[in-house]
């Protein structure tokens, strides 16, 4: 059998591909000779500038560099113009380099700069960027609003180059929401916008994305063209970020057609670009793409070594939130460094005096830890079995108390669940007021942070007597997750019995304005993200209606065996770093036989199966369907074996919570 060693190959498109760009190099080098001999600090930072766009798309730590230095020679300058296209140019190496959150800092703080010295035109990029990088972590709408700003800006100042790149964003958005035909029409208008003015970076993006139009719309030969287009061009313009979408999109149609060795060739090519400009984010997506193709192929060695790779850039990009603070010292550190290297050495002096000191301390103990030690050997060949014993006494009581405290500590937390339990909707309630139901409860600990809670409610309006239910997933579990959910019973219970408030969407409103006053108190130096995802329904079997406001957890309805869902609001019951709307009310018509399934991600999110990946809410949805005619009792015994069959001994990830109702 041929041996395939896929780093080889790697290599070998990576040495084809930079040979491919000598000419951009030769633009650099060209760049770098003017800057040492400039004598102007004013060309100087606008040089730095320049090398540090340059450097984008082929080597984001270049890019980081010289961008630090042009902001270093322009604070020193007063040159605020100047400070602010460094922060931006920063902005995206660092997008690139997918720390999103150090992007975002410094898009704001260019941002701030450009909006204090009146530079409109300069807004137009920023707001675009902005939005680019809500885009990435599946903020639609907040994206969406910043291109139409970028886009009114540029409109306003006449910047054609502007006006083409935010059509085009718009368009992805629109693409990203389904809505197909709405985005073709921005692509295309962005493609001609850029032809005029010949922005070959944008006329890239408008034709990579037209063939992710005609790849979703099912016409993968015209993908194909667009993408061959989109090859040529992102070559030789020097542009590998685009260039490996462009064989990225390539493989993925080409997959989808079977020829499974010429979409890998692709997808090599791709990481060989994204591997060039240091591109985590990117490669990411191509191991896995890599490693599902080699499954595919049964090629099991090399789908684990793919694998392998995308799951070490996965857990680097999720721990960049934890890096976020020390990249901001060492650029505190940076631009500081030459006001402070006085104080420094002396810190450094005055470190080096405590470490002789400590040094002779710990000197001096070791001496005396020596006579110690010769003592207690002493002692111990002296009074060998008494001290024995005694130490064997000693073990016996310090495990008795250890037991002892264990068992305190436990009882308590039984105690809890105890009281937990008696603040959930009794079966007696549920029994009372809902035709059919079951309850699948399995909490990850003793306690939990998923709760149900049922309670009747009646309008202002009318004595009209309705049936309210919620299920929620509070922050964290445990005793944690524990304490939230009590806090949050309490805030329902307030709402509905001491409010009377009788509508879902005015019932959240409350809760969380309560979470957030009771967790983030005036005056509190911090700042908690706690709260709940949580559906609250409010039932009328009689008129035959359901009221539902949702956060997060979604509402899913079967009738006439199709599954549909409805959506909830992206946002918890709590505090939220977008902006505070009101949570929106669903009105949904019942009919006789519908079946009704609210949930928490406990049940998705668990790990397991023969590759050790999440259940998912596909699958979930797949064994509802299959079920649901089933009796409630039936239903939950095949949910609970499933998802015990499915984790095999594994640790349960989170707290499970599955409600079933049949009209």
């Amino acid at each position: 059998m041929k041996r395939i060693i896929p780093y080889g190959i790697t290599v070998f498109f990576v040495m084809i591909f930079l040979a491919s760009f000598s000419q951009v190099a030769g633009q650099i080098d060209s760049l770098q000779r003017i800057l040492n001999t400039a004598k102007e600090d004013t060309v100087k930072v606008e040089l730095l500038n320049a090398l540090a766009a340059s450097y984008l798309n082929r080597n984001a730590q270049q890019a980081v560099f010289y961008a630090n230095k042009s902001h270093d020679l322009a604070l020193q300058l007063h040159d605020k113009a100047g400070v602010a296209r460094a922060l931006n140019n920063l902005g995206m190496a660092y997008e690139n380099m997918g720390k999103y959150d150090i992007a975002m800092q410094k898009y704001f703080e260019s941002l701030k700069i450009k909006e204090e010295i009146g530079n409109i035109p300069g807004l137009v990029s920023t707001y675009n960027n902005i939005g680019l990088i809500y885009d990435i972590e599946g903020n639609f709408d907040e994206a969406l609003l910043y291109y139409q700003k970028s886009y009114d800006v540029a409109l306003k100042v006449k910047d054609e180059s502007g006006l083409a790149n935010a059509t085009l964003n718009i368009g992805v958005i629109h693409m990203e929401k389904g809505e197909n035909e709405l985005a073709v029409r921005c692509f295309r208008k962005s493609l001609a916008l850029a032809q005029k003015i010949q922005n070959r970076k944008c006329e890239l993006n408008a034709i990579n994305n037209i063939g992710l139009y005609y790849q979703y719309t099912g016409k993968p030969d015209s993908a194909l063209l667009q993408y061959d287009l989109a090859i040529q061009i992102a070559r030789s313009t020097a542009d590998s970020l685009n260039l490996a979408s462009a064989f990225n999109n390539t493989a993925v149609v080409l997959f989808n057609k079977g020829d499974l060795r010429s979409a890998i060739t692709a997808l090599n090519r791709a990481v060989a670009a994204a591997i060039s400009v240091d591109a985590k984010p990117n490669l990411k997506n191509y191991y896995e793409n890599l490693a599902e193709l080699y499954d595919t192929l049964k090629d099991y060695k090399h789908a684990y070594y793919y694998h392998k790779l995308y799951a070490g850039l996965r857990d680097t990009l999720q721990n960049a939130e934890k890096l976020k603070r020390i990249a901001e010292l060492q650029f505190a550190y940076d631009t500081e460094k030459k006001n402070k290297e006085l104080e420094i050495i002396e810190k450094e002096k005055e470190v080096r005096r405590e470490a002789e000191k400590n040094k002779q301390k710990l000197l001096i103990l070791y001496l005396v830890a020596g006579v110690v030690l010769i003592l207690l050997i002493l002692l111990f060949l002296y009074g060998r079995f008494r001290l024995v014993k005694k130490q064997k006494i000693m073990i016996e009581e310090k495990n008795e108390l250890v037991e002892s405290k264990n068992k305190e500590i436990t009882d308590s937390i039984f105690y809890a669940r105890r009281i937990q339990r008696a603040l959930l909707a009794s079966d007696s309630l549920l029994q009372q007021h809902l035709p059919e139901y079951f309850v699948l409860n399995k909490p990850k600990d003793i306690v939990s942070g998923d709760f149900y809670w049922a309670t009747t409610m009646r309008s202002e309006s009318s004595d009209k007597e309705s049936f309210c239910l919620a299920v929620a997933d509070c922050t964290g579990h445990g005793v944690p997750g524990a304490f939230m959910s009590l806090l949050n019973i309490s805030f329902l219970n307030q709402a509905v019995i001491e409010k009377k408030l009788s509508s879902p969407e005015l019932v959240l409103d409350h809760v969380r304005t309560q979470i957030i006053s009771a967790l983030n108190p005036l005056g509190s130096g911090e700042e908690t993200r706690d709260g709940m995802d949580a559906i609250l329904c409010v039932f009328d079997f009689k008129g035959m209606w359901l009221r539902f406001s949702a956060a997060n957890n979604p509402l899913w309805l079967i009738r006439n065996n199709e599954l549909k869902e409805f959506g909830a609001d992206k946002m918890p019951v709590g505090m939220y770093h977008g902006e505070q709307k009101p949570f929106s009310k669903q009105t949904l018509g019942l009919r006789k036989g519908d079946m009704i399934y609210l949930f928490t991600d406990g049940y998705a999110d668990q790990f397991g199966g023969p590759k050790g990946k999440k259940f998912k809410y596909k699958k979930l949805q797949e064994l509802l369907l299959e079920h649901h005619a089933k009796p409630m009792e039936e239903q939950r015994a095949i949910l609970d074996a499933t998802i015990e069959e499915w984790r095999s001994g594994l640790e349960q990830v989170d707290d499970i919570l599955i409600i079933g109702i049949r009209v």
